[in-house]
């Protein structure tokens, strides 16, 4: 099995979460020390809408990722 599965199917799973933490608003998620910072600059709001477009980027790109990858061992 190719390490580089492994490493984009916990990537996609990374971007699920962020995804998941800014539509559900988990307070765990915006309370963490490293999101801190862009909470109380911005709000609570655009905090959640930037951090479900960097989900949705991270989730596209690992998914891109994971197709060239697939495609070139073939």
């Amino acid at each position: 099995m190719n390490p580089n599965y492994f490493i984009l199917t916990v990537y996609i799973l990374v971007g699920c979460i962020i995804l998941l933490g800014a539509i559900f608003n988990w307070d765990w998620f915006y309370t963490a020390r490293n999101l801190r910072f862009i909470t109380n600059r911005f709000g609570r709001k655009w905090a959640r809408v930037a951090y479900g477009v960097v989900g949705v980027i991270v989730i596209v790109q690992a998914a891109l990722l994971l197709h060239s990858v697939i495609n070139s061992t073939t």
